[in-house]
């Protein structure tokens, strides 16, 4: 597999308080593109060499092109991680997969409280003065993204 090293800026906005939803999404999308999400979704594909002790030279590449990744896709995340939420991850910076969890963990908390902002973001949505339908529509959208993401995959 070949990596791509970005030439451009990350194309949505940095993870903050209240975008985890979208973030993830979009974050997943972008680490795809780059080819580094099997590195971050899937830990386990590592390549376990026969014998730690007398790689071949195959097997060095191997661990070593693995080891690249998991780094570029450790950069990517941190980097599109505002300084706020930073301190999540800063004890796990170097692994991907831990870094990926461990922000899921602080802003999908199975909490009534988290619950209940949900509900009530999507049942305070009100068009804005000048807004367009396709806006109004957008948010009422990402309010639902939000509620699904705190709820078991069959709800």
């Amino acid at each position: 597999m070949s990596t791509t090293t970005p030439t451009t800026k990350r194309p949505f906005p940095a993870l903050g308080e209240c975008n985890y939803g979208s973030w993830a999404d979009d974050m997943e999308a972008y680490l795809k593109t780059l080819d580094l999400w099997d590195v971050t979704d899937d830990p386990t594909a590592a390549p376990l060499p026969e014998d730690a002790t007398n790689l071949t030279a195959e097997e060095r590449k191997e661990v070593r092109d693995w080891e690249k990744r998991k780094g570029q896709a450790s950069g990517q995340i941190w980097l599109a991680v505002e300084d706020g939420q930073k301190v999540h991850v800063k004890d796990v910076k170097n692994d991907p997969a831990k870094m990926w969890l461990k922000l899921k963990e602080v802003h999908v908390q199975q909490k009534s409280g988290t619950h209940f902002n949900a509900y009530d973001a999507l049942l305070g949505l009100r068009k804005l003065e000048g807004e367009s339908l396709a806006s109004l529509m957008a948010r009422a959208d990402k309010a639902m993204q939000d509620i699904h993401a705190l709820h078991p995959r069959d709800f």
